[in-house]
């Protein structure tokens, strides 16, 4: 229905090209809606890095730990994860690359449950539940819940593990992954590099 796609220089945070694409009809797209800066939603998978980035500086997991993904399905109450496909028992780096579901949310849930805090004031920490300060106008609201947010649940744990029950926009995503590209150094997203004035 639609997508947006945007390149960052990763040591300046220069932005050098967006695109945003809506379906309009059949085979026919238009530039209706900046998705790129404006679409605070559920990002999914592309959060795991959040996840993960978390939970081995707080020396929870390593990359090498090894995680039993059950088949590719992890209820938890009565609700079921799953993955794409079985990955079997794998290290959790491996478990990253396959982008899976089980492995992240077991890994969040078994480590943070009793203390669920632990994990959303870290990802606090990261600037996530905070705007970046676009230098254009119309940039959305990122949303990181809380314990005390009205509609924390039993869920919303293992959800927010693999990138549910939470809002980012994409170029929030793109500045967490750039701040890896860039040696953990995270840098706002730069639109202008200089105003200039006739005389």
């Amino acid at each position: 229905d639609f997508g947006c796609v945007m390149v960052m220089e990763v040591k300046t945070g220069e932005i050098k090209a967006i695109a945003n694409f809506t379906k309009v009809g059949e085979d026919q797209y238009k530039e209706t809606y900046n998705y790129a800066i404006a679409q605070s939603a559920e990002p999914g998978s592309t959060f795991k890095l959040a996840s993960y980035l978390v939970a081995i500086e707080d020396g929870k997991f390593g990359l090498n730990d090894i995680m039993d993904t059950e088949g590719g399905t992890y209820k938890i109450y009565r609700h079921t994860i799953r993955d794409h496909e079985n990955e079997g028992v794998i290290p959790m780096k491996v478990a990253f690359e396959k982008s899976s579901n089980v492995a992240i949310v077991k890994q969040i849930y078994k480590n943070y449950k009793d203390n669920p805090d632990e994990l959303t004031s870290k990802l606090k920490a990261l600037h996530l539940g905070e705007k970046l300060g676009l230098q254009i106008s119309g940039e959305g609201s990122p949303l990181i819940k809380t314990t005390k947010s009205k509609s924390w649940s039993g869920l919303t744990l293992p959800q927010m593990a693999y990138g549910y029950e939470l809002k980012m926009t994409p170029i929030h995503i793109l500045t967490l992954y750039n701040a890896v590209a860039n040696n953990g150094k995270m840098i706002a997203p730069l639109f202008v590099h200089e105003i200039r004035r006739l005389g």
